[in-house]
């Protein structure tokens, strides 16, 4: 199962990849996990070689703004 995490966090990209391969060896499920800091490599990368699944962290300071 190929795997795309997208963050603009370094942080939170090493966060996410480390639960997502925990959770593949609890569940005997071999994945194949990216990481991309910005969506214009992940689309690249899909276009390439297609993700079965996709994890986008998005951040929106603007909206954050109006709350």
């Amino acid at each position: 199962m190929n795997i795309a995490i997208c963050d603009d966090m370094e942080a939170h990209l090493t966060t996410t990849k480390e639960m997502i391969e925990e959770w593949s060896k609890l569940n005997n499920i071999s994945i194949n996990a990216q990481c991309f800091n910005n969506g214009d490599d992940l689309i690249a990368a899909h276009q390439e070689n297609p993700s079965t699944l996709l994890f986008l962290i998005l951040s929106c300071p603007f909206y954050l703004e109006l709350i």
